[in-house]
């Protein structure tokens, strides 16, 4: 399956657009804009449903927070930093990220308003947003890790009722129950609407059952009535959270959530106990200082260190798995971190210090390392010559050799991956 495809991509490409040539340059040209209703027209990400999904593996759906939807700030400034610090956390062990990515029909949808006066300004803001997002990804190398796919379309139907007792949501069986919780955070302040400027206004919930839910940006004249947005805002929330569900279910994939207000903590996955469960909980603080470009980049210049790492973390979740088959993703994967990963990289630091400081030891003696490098290179080219000076560097050589077996073995250690990682975090 292709990465790093999507529909807003091609416009980007067929109009040569850059950071030194933005967006808004290329949309004064009216061929510009009907191309880009073209390209959004035909929607060209991965279909919901297409048979590509078989052959997909080591994969994560993109849910809430992470991908483009009413639950990921619009700002670009905001959606870079995502880039930058959550998805590359995750590389640690899947290989691909499936997401949404800006959905086609928001611009449909806007171009069947194209009569309104300020509908420019709107689309300008929109395409800056998307535009200079989907620029950044390719500029860290992240789209070689995305899958950009159309997620199921959940609709509130005759199956709808079902899906919320699937997930863990039945109490909201009755969709007037939503307006309810609506006038109730209303009611306790728990809505704050402000205006960004003509024809725009901020929502955000602030109640403490939504803390941590991302608000958004409503395009009109007038000022939203408070409980009429904020029903709207969660009733995006609870589509988008059963259709990120559905998405898990057809790849066969764990669901990755940066937003889970206090409201969704009863919503679950019915995705078994698996690795890649507990891989999707494994928090490794070597990388938390690293952004999403330097993991990138270590991962293909260590392609191989990276293989071993991932191979030997997979065994050791699924023994532990089979140990604590009873504990949940998050208490496995402390296990994981406590048992196998921890101790192994202090196992590394501990041979390169004793390493290093013996063969130190050695070179204050009278001898470097450069030095016995190349007594051994001469000894290797005249073997049956052996002259007092050779004899007498035969201590610091043998030394010297030691400190490379070592080295050798630390590089075929399973954590060296990790242990490359803190210390590119360190330069």
């Amino acid at each position: 399956m292709a990465t790093g495809t999507h529909w807003l991509y091609q416009w980007i490409d067929e109009f040569d657009i850059s950071e030194s040539r933005p967006a808004r340059e290329i949309v004064k040209y009216p061929g510009a804009v009907n191309r880009l209703y073209e390209i959004a027209k035909s929607g060209s990400n991965t279909k919901s449903g297409s048979a590509d999904r078989l052959v997909v593996g080591g994969a994560l759906i993109a849910g809430p927070g992470m991908d483009t939807g009413v639950t990921m700030c619009s700002m670009p400034a905001c959606r870079i930093r995502v880039a930058d610090q959550e998805f590359g956390q995750l590389l640690h062990y899947f290989d691909y990220f499936v997401m949404q990515g800006p959905d086609p029909k928001n611009y449909l949808s806007l171009f069947e308003q194209k009569r309104v006066r300020d509908w420019l300004s709107i689309l300008l803001r929109r395409l800056d947003s998307d535009v200079r997002y989907l620029l950044h990804l390719r500029a860290i190398g992240l789209t070689d890790y995305i899958i950009f796919a159309n997620k199921p379309e959940i609709e509130i139907d005759d199956v709808f009722p079902a899906r919320l007792h699937q997930v863990g949501l039945g109490h909201l069986i009755d969709v007037r129950e939503i307006e309810k919780i609506a006038k109730d955070i209303s009611r306790e302040g728990g809505i704050k609407v402000a205006q960004l400027g003509a024809r725009r206004w901020s929502v955000e919930l602030v109640h403490p059952l939504f803390e941590g839910t991302l608000g958004r940006t409503i395009e009109r004249k007038t000022r939203p009535n408070k409980i009429e947005v904020a029903a709207r805002i969660i009733t995006g929330h609870v589509l988008d959270l059963l259709a990120d569900v559905a998405a898990a279910e057809e790849f066969s994939a764990p669901l990755a959530s940066l937003v889970q207000p206090r409201f969704f903590e009863s919503a679950r996955s019915t995705t078994t106990l698996s690795v890649d469960q507990v891989a999707l909980n494994l928090q490794i603080p070597v990388l938390l200082g690293l952004e999403t470009r330097d993991i990138v980049s270590l991962r293909e210049s260590e392609y191989e260190h990276f293989e071993r790492f991932r191979a030997a973390l997979a065994e050791s979740i699924q023994l532990t798995i089979e140990k604590h088959e009873s504990d949940t993703p998050e208490r496995i994967a402390n296990l994981v971190w406590r048992d196998k990963i921890e101790p192994a990289i202090a196992d590394i630091d501990s041979k390169i210090k004793s390493s290093g400081k013996s063969l130190a030891l050695k070179a204050a003696a009278g001898l470097t390392v450069g030095a016995a490098t190349t007594a051994f290179g001469a000894l290797a080219a005249l073997p049956f010559v052996v002259t007092t000076g050779v004899a007498a560097a035969a201590t610091p050589l043998i030394q010297a050799y030691k400190f490379f077996d070592d080295r050798q073995a630390i590089e075929l250690s399973d954590m060296y991956f990790l242990w490359k990682a803190r210390r590119h975090g360190h330069n």
